[in-house]
């Protein structure tokens, strides 16, 4: 099946975004530097893209052909992991907002959490790739 173009601009475009958490987060915890606009347009795309992307996917994708189990597993859990990396993100984005405004790095405050968060994130976005080539290549 061909990839839809939106899934193709997506899956680029998740790359970025995860290109501007890791600066987001290499500066905060390196240079104690914490990039609010960034940070907030990095959520809001999050939002209004790939957020309502993946919903819109999960209601309207055709069923050309029946998906193997692992298939289905593979997108279930992308898309859970996803959800939940997101709301993850939220928290700790507003807890870095709160601490920086008060002269805190909590990102080097909470290094374990951030690496743990990377981790999963990166898993996320890993999964995202696999599904992606898996549905269509």
């Amino acid at each position: 099946m061909a990839a839809p173009l939106l899934s193709t601009v997506t899956l680029f475009t998740e790359l970025g975004v995860t290109a501007c958490v890791l600066f987001l987060f290499h500066d905060a915890y390196r240079k104690g530097v914490f990039h609010r606009k960034l940070a907030l347009g990095v959520l809001v795309y999050e939002v209004l893209f790939n957020i309502s992307y993946m919903a819109y996917r999960a209601v309207t994708h055709p069923v050309v052909e029946a998906h193997s189990g692992w298939v289905i597993a593979l997108a279930a859990g992308h898309g859970i992991l996803s959800l939940v990396m997101f709301v993850a993100l939220v928290a700790f984005l507003l807890y870095a907002w709160k601490g920086f405004g008060k002269g805190r790095n909590v990102f080097r405050e909470r290094r374990v959490i951030m690496l743990v968060f990377l981790f999963w994130w990166l898993l996320a976005v890993g999964s995202g790739i696999a599904f992606y080539a898996a549905e269509y290549l």
